[in-house]
């Protein structure tokens, strides 16, 4: 073997020790490579395989409610804020994540998002803006007030509010 030649933790050289000890997926790696090879996968090997997707998983999961430049926050549905913030940018319903949240609660009818779940996405939302962010805060709601405006004012995102 030039790669992956370690067994239960132990490999055969310094090089492929600090690989196996230091590099993520790197003990994964190998207990795939081990298990091909007729042999088995230990349990942190396992444990590295997961932590790798994990990972993966929720830098998708957050870039899946990224607005980024172009995000536009809005707070007062009846007033219709939401239908001039659609025409300044990118707002949390444009963005995959938020897309997706839509069909499952009213376009399917699967599952009805608590509002925490919304607040949580909008949180992400506001975590992902860059640069400047554009408001459109017709009737300033819960959401607006204590979850998105604060994550932007702590990041130190400029609010340009419309109208």
């Amino acid at each position: 073997h030039l790669f992956n030649a370690c067994r239960h933790g132990v490999c055969d050289t310094d090089f492929e020790q600090a690989m196996y000890d230091w590099w993520p997926g790197y003990k994964f790696g190998t207990g795939l490579s081990n298990v091909m090879d007729g042999g088995e996968m230990t349990a942190w090997e396992i444990v590295d395989g997961a932590s790798i997707g994990l990972g993966a998983t929720a830098k998708g999961v957050n870039l899946a409610f990224s607005g980024g430049s172009r995000s536009v926050f809005w707070s007062g549905y009846e007033k219709g804020a939401l239908d001039i913030a659609r025409t300044l940018g990118i707002t949390l319903d444009k963005t995959v994540g938020g897309r997706l949240m839509n069909w499952i609660q009213y376009e399917a009818k699967l599952f009805k998002f608590p509002p925490r779940m919304w607040d949580w996405a909008s949180a992400t939302f506001a975590r992902n803006a860059t640069g400047r962010a554009t408001a459109v805060i017709l009737e300033p709601r819960p959401t607006w007030v204590y979850v998105e405006r604060p994550i932007l004012r702590a990041r130190g995102i400029p609010i340009d509010h419309v109208p």
